[in-house]
């Protein structure tokens, strides 16, 4: 674990914008992410945990503490149709792998920025699908106990861009398995082309 001090906090925004973090560290295990939470307990530092910064505003004269971000980005098959994914990565990332997998069920998400961990957190949503219907189960960090825990679908409370983790902020999502469908990845991939495409015409 390093422990870095002043880290512009604007480069780790998607609006650019944001000063310095008096301390930031960058974890990409479970390891680091628990002796990064006891150094800030010790050094009597409030901390925040950083995923993708797609969805929020740093203020100009930055965070008095310590801001970890999830750098956890490993992803792989667990079955032909069971995907494991850690909220370190991009949604973007998530959509392409699944993809080159033949696998159908996140296309909807082409497009949206942001980390896998956050699109859980708010139970992202578009084109009439959302997180919630492809997410089997979620493993996350206990703030309270320092342990990894596990939740189903159903446990995660998962509501219009809401769900457990957003009620509790002591349970920190740290990976997630995803159920999909088989299909032909040249149908998946372009129907998340025309769905970009939407989003081109529609959003900024």
């Amino acid at each position: 674990m390093k422990i870095q001090e002043k880290v512009l906090l604007k480069d780790y925004s998607t609006f650019k914008i944001g000063g310095p973090a008096k301390y930031f560290t960058e974890v990409k295990d479970l390891k680091e992410l628990k002796d990064s939470i006891k150094w800030a307990r010790k050094e009597k530092e409030k901390f925040m945990i950083l995923g993708g910064g797609s969805n929020i505003l740093f203020h100009d004269e930055g965070f008095n503490g310590l801001v970890i971000k999830l750098v956890n980005d490993k992803i792989k098959l667990v079955d032909e149709t069971t995907v494991s994914c850690e909220a370190g990565v991009m949604l973007g990332g998530l959509v392409s792998f699944s993809i080159e997998n033949n696998l159908a069920g996140l296309e909807w998400a082409a497009g949206i920025p942001g980390t896998v961990g956050g699109a859980i957190r708010g139970n992202a949503g578009a084109f009439g699908s959302e997180m919630k219907n492809v997410v089997e189960e979620v493993a996350y960090f206990n703030l309270e106990s320092l342990k990894e825990e596990k939740c189903s679908s159903e446990k995660c409370q998962f509501d219009y861009r809401q769900s457990v983790f957003k009620e509790f902020d002591h349970k920190i999502i740290w990976k997630a398995l995803f159920k999909l469908e088989s299909a032909k990845k040249a149908g998946v991939q372009k129907q998340a082309k025309k769905i970009i495409e939407q989003r081109k015409n529609k959003q900024h």
